[in-house]
């Protein structure tokens, strides 16, 4: 199947051994067979060769009859018959002595060499007067030009007969051919269409401005179609073509070798040493496309121009024979093989011949979670109506690389111009693929992990706050129990609670001990689990090894341990204490205190032992967290914004000089804008009060859950300042609800605000997750724009942004026709180079004056309702009906050739 078009070497200059002048050597067999062997081993590369011996065809006759009887030539696509006059006056004015200039004919290879002798060649004839008065007046021949130089020999004095070549040479030298005949002759029907001409750089570029006036040296040039060089490298090729702009002519400048030598050769007119390529069908109409579209179509270095790296080549289809879809014959049923050029693919055709669907059958492919399309629409089969497995009849490049595309669905431009949280998802991701450093990626990780920070440092403060609450209380019930002790001051009694005390302490340490010791061991297990021994190969390696076998060692160390003894010793004093406590409850029975009076005494000390162990641990955790509270440095969490909003604005600053330089009248300046979105910000402050402060409310209601974000936000989170202020707000906000005193009394707490505050701040500041890119068209918000405006600044961003395939299903949909062929298919010509764009679409000026380098074009065959692709390119003579056929193809085709009017 046609890939489209691609880059290949054309050498349009090459003479042969049937030359004029050529330094092959004589003209026989031997020079003949070395000459096409030549030709036969030029590297891979080379597609197209002009066969240019002067005023002759001899030599392109023989090497088309060794291509086609022959079998000769395989690697050569095409040859082209191409004729070199040297002419020594323009329009009437003459250059002076020994000024001539080349002008060069390329001919169709469809226009026979019979048809150039006799309709061209053979219709120039020259009128030539000799020193001595003699005439010459003949048709162009071998035979006639050797005439005209025998008798230049003729009249010449024997002393410079010498430094004459043969007469064919002679002859050639000193024949002067009239332009305006040259371009009478090619204004007949036969050769409409069928020519192009090219003027020699060289020669040209000798022409003095005093040797004609500066009007007639441009005019030479800017008639030719092409200019010919023949450069020693590419930058001596640059310094010429930027000659040529700077003097405001036709620079529209390739590099041929002007062979007159092998390949092996040192001369520098050798063949083989050319460096134009050209991105076209090796046709006579693939080199026309040069003059339209010469920025996108021609390129002159050693190695062509590299293709996007991240592409699809081709798509393979193998479904079961017989399928229905959506209650029909599936259209791709059997086997289809589909490929794709890596820059510009357009599918065109009818409604219903599949365009959508072989989009989607590659989004489904490749990215099934997130195609809609096959989610209602089945294929089935048509036997026992089971579904078919997409995936599995897809093979895409035969290989099992993972391809990143991104994929539009009809309509989805449009859904991007309405979501602003999808553009901004959209462009982000693109921008993260332009920050080739991943400077931003790393920035959003230093931000997240200071997001993270502050979330302990939240959960420190309201962790904090709740144990100093919880330690007042501890210290009234440790009070309580105190006093309940305190009552009895027998000495006997104050023995017998001592003893209690001292055994309920050691059996609390055991337990402690050992609930630390599991927690320990368990978490030594997660570490190990985590981590496995690695090879030795640097040290960073070898250090992990001598932990992990550490932990595995100390590990296995404290399993064999016999902890029997300690477990005796925890029997033992259970023991104590249940005899110590009985002989306390004995005591107080003996003092005539009731049973229930004896509990409380009993356990008031127990109570006391146990509290102020937890009170002294929970000092401990106080005095903990007050240092960590202390340490958190809040300002890293604001540089790390900062930093990372910075890095954004740099990314979209440069992406939006570009969309704001724009110049072109059907389109107004389109920039970026990174903003917060303050809206989403408070939802999650919202969710985050409710984590904290929810417990104390009823919020079941949908109505009291959004009273209280009303009353909440009466102040907005952005300007919150002051506790008072707050309060302030809130108490002069017009409500009845029992939200509002509930909240007052929340807040009259300073930890509770300082906890509010906190979570504020911290979503703030949270650029990671709040980050909002804001599209401008025209300077005004992209909302305010009409709906075809904000569709277009949409397609122009999801174009320029990325290097990633992307796949676009009718892009046209509210796009005005005229910003299409005026600005966005110049975005898609300059965006193709670097990125692999494949477009299902009906508008021609999208495919051709895009200049789409594989057309596909889907049909129905009618004969079993499958789906028939022609696949084809622009300079396809075969197909150009077809794309005329398109809406506003003809006028397509005219705007694309309005250049080019012969």
């Amino acid at each position: 199947m046609n890939a489209g078009s691609k880059w290949s070497k054309w050498d349009l200059h090459v003479h042969t051994p049937s030359s004029i002048i050529q330094q092959y050597g004589n003209e026989n067999e031997e020079t003949w067979e070395r000459f096409i062997s030549d030709l036969e081993n030029l590297p891979p590369e080379f597609s197209v060769i002009g066969i240019n011996d002067y005023l002759f065809l001899d030599g392109y006759e023989k090497l088309l009859y060794e291509k086609s009887k022959n079998n000769r030539l395989k690697n050569i696509k095409l040859l082209l018959p191409v004729v070199e006059f040297r002419i020594d006056k323009f329009t009437g004015i003459e250059f002076g002595k020994f000024k001539r200039i080349n002008l060069h004919v390329i001919f169709s290879n469809e226009i026979a060499v019979e048809t150039i002798k006799s309709q061209f060649l053979q219709t120039l004839e020259q009128s030539y007067v000799l020193n001595t008065g003699e005439a010459w007046s003949r048709a162009i021949t071998r035979e006639s030009v050797s005439e005209l130089g025998i008798k230049i020999k003729k009249n010449s004095p024997p002393s410079k007969l010498s430094k004459f070549g043969n007469d064919l040479t002679e002859g050639f030298n000193n024949l002067n051919i009239k332009e305006d005949e040259i371009f009478k002759s090619l204004k007949k029907d036969c050769f409409t269409g069928k020519y192009l001409t090219a003027i020699g750089k060289t020669e040209w570029g000798d022409l003095k401005w005093t040797d004609s006036s500066i009007a007639t040296k441009k005019t030479i040039i800017n008639s030719a179609d092409l200019v010919f060089t023949s450069s020693e490298s590419v930058s001596l090729f640059h310094n010429a073509k930027n000659a040529l702009k700077a003097q405001k002519v036709n620079d529209l400048l390739l590099d041929c070798s002007d062979a007159h030598d092998f390949s092996y050769s040192q001369t520098k007119d050798r063949i083989g040493k050319c460096f134009t390529w050209i991105k076209a069908d090796p046709t006579f109409d693939g080199l026309k496309q040069i003059l339209f579209e010469p920025d996108n179509r021609l390129h002159i270095g050693e190695n062509s121009p590299i293709n996007p790296p991240i592409r699809i080549d081709k798509i393979v289809f193998d479904f079961p024979e017989e399928l229905t879809f959506e209650n029909d014959s599936f259209c791709f049923s059997g086997k289809n093989e589909i490929n794709f050029s890596p820059n510009f693919t357009c599918l065109i055709g009818g409604r219903g011949v599949g365009k959508s669907t072989i989009l989607n059958l590659i989004h489904e492919k490749l990215r099934p979670s997130e195609n809609v399309f096959f989610k209602d629409k089945k294929i089935r089969s048509s036997e026992n109506g089971k579904l078919v497995s997409i995936g599995s009849c897809i093979q895409i490049d035969e290989d099992s690389d993972e391809k990143y595309i991104e994929f539009l669905s009809q309509n989805e431009v449009e859904e991007f111009a309405k979501d602003h949280l999808k553009l901004t998802a959209a462009i982000y991701a693109r921008i993260l693929r332009r920050d080739e450093n991943g400077t931003i990626a790393k920035l959003e990780k230093q931000l997240k992990s200071e997001i993270s920070l502050f979330d302990q440092h939240i959960s420190h403060k309201n962790r904090l706050t709740f144990l100093e609450a919880d330690l007042i209380q501890k210290n009234k019930e440790i009070e309580t129990n105190k006093r309940i002790i305190e009552s009895f001051s027998n000495v006997e009694y104050i023995k017998i609670n001592s003893e209690i005390n001292t055994i309920a302490s050691k059996l609390n340490d055991i337990n402690e001990s050992k609930k630390n010791y599991e927690q320990l061991g368990d978490e030594l297990d997660k570490i190990l689990e985590n981590h496995n021994i690695k090879d030795n190969s640097n040290l960073y390696s070898e250090q992990i090894n001598i932990i992990i076998l550490g932990i595995q060692t100390l590990l296995s160390n404290a399993k064999a341990v016999d902890y029997s003894a300690v477990e005796e010793l925890k029997k033992i004093l259970s023991k104590e204490l249940l005899s110590t406590k009985e002989k306390l409850r004995l005591y107080l029975s003996n003092k005539g205190l009731t049973e229930e009076n004896q509990k409380d005494i009993t356990n008031a000390n127990l109570i006391a032992n146990e509290l102020n162990q937890e009170l002294t641990k929970k000092n401990q955790e106080v005095q903990l967290l007050k240092a960590t509270i202390a340490d958190y440095n809040l300002e890293d969490m604001k540089n790390a914004s900062i930093d990372y909003q910075n890095e954004i604005k740099k990314q979209i600053i440069a992406i939006s000089n570009i969309l704001e330089n724009i110049e072109n009248p059907s389109v107004k300046p389109i920039s970026l804008h990174l903003e917060f979105d303050l809206e989403a910000a408070c939802e999650k402050i919202f969710n985050d009060f409710k984590l904290l402060f929810g417990y104390r409310m009823d919020l079941s209601n949908v109505r009291n859950e959004a009273k209280l974000k009303e009353i909440l936000f009466c102040l907005s989170p952005d300007q919150l300042s002051e506790r008072e202020i707050f309060c302030e707000k809130i108490r002069d906000f017009k409500s009845t609800s029992i939200l509002k005193p509930f909240l007052l009394e929340l807040f009259a707490i300073d930890s509770n605000f300082e906890l509010y505050k906190l979570i504020t701040e911290k979503n703030l500041l949270d650029y990671s997750e709040f980050k909002k890119v804001k599209v401008r068209y025209d300077n005004k918000a992209i909302e305010s724009s009409s709906f075809g405006q904000r569709c277009t600044a949409v397609l122009v961003i999801l174009l320029l942004l990325g290097n990633n395939p992307i796949i676009i299903d009718e892009p046209e949909a509210h796009l005005d026709s005229l910003l299409i062929s005026n600005y966005l298919v110049e975005v898609i010509k300059s965006r193709k180079r670097d990125r692999q764009i494949i477009f299902a679409t009906h508008n021609a000026n999208f495919v051709i004056n895009g200049d789409a380098e594989l057309i596909h074009i889907l049909d129905i065959d009618e004969t079993n309702n499958k789906t028939k692709i022609i696949s084809t390119t622009i300079e396809n003579f075969l197909t150009r009906d077809k794309l005329i056929g398109l809406e506003g193809g003809k006028e397509a085709f005219q705007k694309r050739e309005y250049r080019y009017l012969r």
